[in-house]
């Protein structure tokens, strides 16, 4: 038995699908610049690592959407993957001193290049597992709206604008709310320290 879903609540899905990739994206910008260091090389890194991820995973899960009669399934499936390997990196990242480590004794040992290879292993090693199931999301969604009746025909454009969509929500918030009230760490003493 395949899924469905309402028109309005697949559109919905779609676009807090690209507003969740950003708001990741910039977190992982932010939290890797407090090991890394803020340069053009460190923030080039994550986004190169966010792109190969992506197209990984939607070279990977296209293959499979093909080969499925349920998309809209393992589209949940892949949403709970999201979930849990981008709370596993940050997790690494914040908590795991062998990383931080790690970046440490290179730093120490390498020269400009060196560190830039170190910079693009770690990175792929804590960033490329969530952000290729981020990169599954467009063609899963995609082949279930070629295949459910009650989408049909709505269009790949509007799907794609709709997930444009959600990223730009997704990075304006991140931006300018949530680094800003939330932060990136979350520190309990925070508010009374105020």
């Amino acid at each position: 038995m395949a899924w469905t879903l309402s028109k309005r609540l697949f559109y919905t899905a779609i676009f807090i699908s690209g507003s969740s990739a950003l708001v990741y994206q910039l977190i992982w910008v932010r939290l890797l610049g407090l090991v890394f260091g803020v340069s053009s090389f460190a923030v080039a890194t994550v986004v190169a690592v966010f792109l190969l991820g992506l197209g990984l995973g939607s070279y990977f899960f296209g293959k499979w959407s093909e080969r499925t009669g349920n998309p809209l399934r393992i589209y949940m499936y892949v949403e709970v993957c999201i979930a849990v390997t981008s709370l596993a990196s940050y997790l690494v990242i914040d908590h795991l001193p062998v990383y931080r480590y790690l970046y440490e004794s290179a730093y120490n040992s390498l020269d400009l290049y060196g560190m830039s290879v170190v910079r693009l292993l770690l990175s792929v090693a804590v960033l490329l597992p969530p952000v290729f199931f981020i990169g599954g999301t467009m063609p899963l969604i995609t082949k279930y709206s070629l295949t459910a009746s009650t989408t049909f025909g709505s269009g790949f454009s509007r799907i794609y604008y709709l997930n444009t969509l959600g990223a730009f929500a997704g990075a304006l918030l991140t931006g300018f709310v949530l680094v800003r009230y939330l932060g990136v760490f979350r520190d309990p003493d925070a508010r009374r320290r105020r």
